[in-house]
């Protein structure tokens, strides 16, 4: 049996389609749409318990090329100003610790290197 009223799953609906429609306002703001993925897609979009997780596309040439990512559950609740472009700026804290960690493992073979030749000459 169902446990909703006629009246509650009406409000409820009202209340998913809001939801959906800041939810789409913050894809843009926290700059998670770009010139590649460029359309917001609704219907892939999960909450979980303080996250909200959503989906992009490609609508120029690839339906089926899509990129995921999640924004704080919070952010529905913020102003625009307190997280714009928070995903460009997470985007790219993660490139700056791949390409920091590149360098360090370069500098680790670099050591191992020298270590070797080290070895081999004394």
């Amino acid at each position: 049996m169902f446990d909703l009223t006629k009246e509650q799953v009406l409000q409820t609906l009202k209340n998913y389609e809001k939801i959906m429609d800041r939810v789409a306002d913050i894809v843009e703001e926290i700059g998670f749409i770009d010139t590649e993925f460029d359309t917001f897609e609704e219907d892939k979009t999960h909450f979980g318990e303080d996250t909200v997780y959503v989906t992009a596309y490609d609508s120029h040439y690839d339906l089926y090329d899509a990129v995921s990512g999640s924004f704080p559950l919070d952010f529905l609740f913020e102003g625009n100003e307190q997280h714009k472009d928070w995903y460009k700026n997470k985007i790219e804290k993660e490139k700056q610790e791949l390409l920091q960690a590149e360098k360090q493992m370069q500098k680790e073979r670099e050591l191992s290197e020298l270590q070797r030749l080290k070895e081999k000459y004394e």
